[in-house]
């Protein structure tokens, strides 16, 4: 399923991004795949937090909630007026989406956001191609205690590559107790 989302997201992005700058093709990409976690039939009522999207905003005074994109279950309570209010009750995703290729720090620094964090699934997304993906491959799972949350990294082309030759494909791993294993489509 992450998968899919994934590829689908960014062949939006890709097929709207072509006059874009990098750093707007990388918002670009973290918007699609908010919409595309927005269009999921979800079991339960979620909302869907991103920069970018402004629907959130009356009733949370927000767009984004402390990550690049956070997909959380909420419920409708009611305040000590006696207006309903809607509140968080869990999150099914956090996502965090890196494009720097040579600059560890910045991916260790949005991984600590997504260890901080609870929720369900937890989803690092960084450049294809680089040095940092075997780096990543080979740090991340000595820094992750164990836990309940399913972790997911997913190599994406660097935006400066999405319209190249050489493009490196989307690729996306699930952290096991075993170690990585490779998500392919169903």
């Amino acid at each position: 399923m992450i998968l899919e989302l994934i590829q689908k997201s960014f062949n939006e992005a890709h097929r709207h991004g072509k006059e874009l700058s990098n750093s707007k093709r990388s918002k670009l990409w973290v918007e699609c795949l908010a919409q595309s976690f927005r269009e999921l039939p979800w079991k339960s009522k979620v909302t869907v937090f991103s920069r970018g999207f402004k629907g959130n905003k009356i009733e949370f005074r927000l767009n984004e909630l402390l990550f690049d994109i956070t997909v959380a279950e909420v419920k409708e309570i009611q305040s000590v007026r006696g207006i309903d209010i809607t509140t968080i009750t869990g999150v099914k995703w956090l996502v965090e989406s890196e494009f720097k290729r040579t600059d560890s720090r910045d991916i260790i620094i949005d991984f600590s956001k997504l260890i901080i964090g609870n929720s369900e699934n937890k989803l690092l997304v960084i450049s294809a191609g680089s040095s940092l993906t075997t780096w990543a491959m080979t740090i991340i799972p000595s820094l992750i205690k164990c836990s309940n949350n399913n972790f997911f990294l997913a190599f994406l082309p660097h935006p400066e590559d999405w319209y190249s030759a050489e493009c490196p494909s989307v690729a996306i791993y699930q952290l096991t107790a075993t170690g990585w294993l490779t998500c392919v489509s169903t």
